[in-house]
């Protein structure tokens, strides 16, 4: 995955909530990391909701802490998050499906093009800690380990809110996995379940005294889970089980098309043991979209953890397939074909992520050299800032695409961090009330 995705370390530190993070995710010794666990998200600076991901904000301040505001010790973290839900991912496809099967389903999630959203800015981290998380929980279910999977529980739904996704799918594999009559099932589903669900009620619990109540986005509507989940099925059905270039199709129905096929592959090799695959891969798919129609937006890096879905299911199709006596072994071919895929996607350094963090860089530096030139008690001003740059290619289903890349919030992080012994008012462009004496005030242009 080098190969594919060692570009990023090029890419510069960009993205709105990057410089708040790290700002935030500042720590100071053992109390700072138990104090992260009372502090909202940002410390209050996101605009749009309220969060709570402590466990974003101790890994920012650990990048900060080694690496200062240098780009690459960031993007190195992000890159070793990606290695690390390859291996988790592993893991699951091993004991729920088989060993030659594991490999398939790392390579097919790790050479996904939704990494080139996910790993060119740090602020997106969040989505890649919920998913270890998660995997983690579910492994650990497979492997008898309980309390180790209410730990990974617990600390999914620290990462973000979509972690909250863990509990379900541990829950579900722990009943999965339970034997006997329908009774005895029940109670061996209980009994491995119910450590996730004290620390998932306890992690809830941490949130809402921290936030003053659930928080969360201010667009989001509970109703949207059944109201707008069936459009969010289409929307993310190829990202769940098309092959790994689904942006390069073309098209969302030629994506859709391709990946019904696949399940209808897979259907008539499993015959009747497709269920046991299909089924809970479709409840956790459709959990997804539920939360993710909840939350009233739709992003390229919501996607991850249906990239996660398409890996296991390619696994669970090469199984199927390499498991066949004679020439039907042959279908395999196609699975490690999209395998080979992965490995070689054949793509170069994205251009505008790369001009998204050059442009970022630029801009801060005129800001740092106007904010290191004024004095106390006066009132510079900073050129209009760059909120964003358009992608040439659009979504799969047309609209248009774009990178945020600073806002007000942003800069005003970045001078706290640039400058940590000096007064500085950031605002936005309007006539700014008179600097005090101790205080420089940058106006920022339209």
């Amino acid at each position: 995955m080098a190969l594919a995705w060692g570009w990023v370390l090029s890419t510069g530190l960009w993205g709105w909530d990057v410089y708040p993070l790290i700002a935030a995710g500042r720590i100071d010794g053992l109390g700072g990391v138990a104090a992260t666990f009372g502090d909202e998200l940002m410390d209050g600076r996101y605009p749009l909701g309220r969060y709570w991901r402590p466990l974003v904000h101790l890994s920012f301040g650990l990048d900060h802490a080694l690496f200062g505001l240098d780009p690459v010790g960031f993007h190195l973290t992000d890159l070793a998050l990606l290695a690390a839900n390859m291996l988790a991912l592993a893991a699951v496809a091993r004991r729920w499906i088989s060993e030659r099967a594991a490999l398939v389903a790392a390579v097919v999630f790790g050479g996904n093009l939704v990494h080139a959203d996910v790993l060119a800015v740090p602020a997106r981290r969040a989505d890649s800690l919920a998913l270890l998380f998660t995997l983690l929980a579910l492994a650990s279910v497979f492997a008898r380990r309980r309390w180790f999977a209410a730990l990974s529980v617990a600390a999914a739904l620290s990462s973000k809110e979509s972690g909250a996704i863990a509990v379900l799918v541990a829950s579900g594999a722990a009943f999965a996995l339970a034997e006997g009559d329908g009774r005895e099932r029940w109670k061996q589903g209980l009994r491995a379940a119910w450590p996730a669900w004290c620390a998932f009620a306890l992690t809830l619990g941490i949130r809402t005294w921290a936030l003053g109540g659930l928080g969360g986005s201010r667009e989001a509507q509970v109703s949207a889970a059944w109201s707008d989940a069936l459009a969010a099925l289409a929307r993310y059905f190829p990202a769940a089980f098309a092959p790994t270039q689904v942006r390069l199709l073309g098209s969302a129905g030629l994506s859709c098309a391709v990946a019904l096929a696949l399940v209808a592959l897979f259907v008539a090799l499993a015959r009747r043991d497709a269920r046991r695959t299909l089924v809970p891969l479709a409840l956790w798919f459709a959990a997804l979209a539920s939360l993710t129609a909840i939350s009233r937006a739709e992003r390229g890096w919501y996607e991850l953890p249906f990239v996660a879905l398409n890996g296991l299911f390619a696994a669970a199709l090469f199984e199927q397939a390499f498991a066949r006596a004679g020439a039907a072994r042959l279908l395999a071919v196609p699975v490690l074909a999209w395998a080979l895929a992965s490995l070689m996607p054949g793509r170069a350094a994205a251009p505008e992520l790369i001009a998204a963090g050059e442009s970022a860089r630029v801009y801060l530096g005129q800001v740092e050299s106007a904010v290191r030139s004024a004095s106390a008690g006066s009132a510079v001003r900073a050129p209009g800032l760059p909120l964003e740059l358009r992608d040439p290619q659009p979504w799969l289903d047309g609209r248009e695409r774009t990178f945020a890349v600073l806002a007000p919030y942003s800069v005003a992080a970045f001078v706290e961090l640039a400058f940590p012994g000096r007064a500085v008012r950031v605002v936005p462009p309007a006539p700014p009330s008179l600097p005090a004496s101790t205080e420089i005030v940058l106006v920022l242009e339209r």
